[in-house]
């Protein structure tokens, strides 16, 4: 459902999405920083009470992906969908910024 804008609405808004995409790219970035330090003989191990390393990392993975389909539908129902260039992309492996690749 879509409300009357303010005078001011506009940029809050503008402030808002600057300040959630930051916090977005650093938390993406530690994410990165922290999985790819990880040697790849310990993604397995695990201790006594506790699950694997890949077992613990699995849910950022599917949150993002949850999210990434909710968000996609509410802007769709606002009235301003995702371009489907962008769309498609969201989807496809390999297409999302390749320079961030782990081990770079």
């Amino acid at each position: 459902m879509k409300t009357a804008p303010t005078a001011d609405s506009k940029p809050v808004a503008l402030e808002f999405r600057k300040s959630l995409l930051a916090c977005f790219a650093a938390k993406e970035q530690a994410n990165e920083l922290v999985l790819s330090s990880i040697a790849v003989k310990a993604w397995e191990a695990c201790g006594k009470r506790s699950r694997s390393m890949a077992v613990l990392a699995a849910p950022i993975h599917q949150v993002r992906l949850i999210h990434r389909g909710k968000i996609s539908v509410l802007a769709w129902q606002a009235g301003d969908p995702i371009p489907p260039k962008i769309g498609f992309g969201l989807w496809k492996r390999g297409t999302l910024r390749p320079e961030s690749v782990a081990g770079k």
